[in-house]
């Protein structure tokens, strides 16, 4: 016939395919596009792609933030403390 069945499998490594009828497609990759992989591709999906923060900025940040509590509570402590 002109028109020929559709065969079920699994997609090979690298590839997905998210419906019963479509083929299998190459996962994303993520570098080609100037991100980073968030999650991996499965046989079902594709590949999630991402900025991740860097853990320096992250660990940064949280300092900074441990930094200004301590300064202000410093503040309010010297205020509410009789001076001599």
């Amino acid at each position: 016939t002109a028109v020929k069945d559709a065969e079920c499998a699994v997609c090979p490594d690298g590839t997905y395919s998210s419906g019963s009828l479509e083929i299998c497609r190459q996962h994303t990759k993520c570098q080609d596009e100037g991100l980073e992989e968030i999650t991996p591709g499965t046989s079902s999906a594709d590949v999630t792609c991402g900025r991740k923060a860097p853990i320096n900025q992250i660990i940064g940040l949280i300092i900074l933030l441990v930094f200004i509590i301590l300064v202000l509570a410093e503040a309010v402590i010297s205020q509410t403390r009789p001076f001599f």
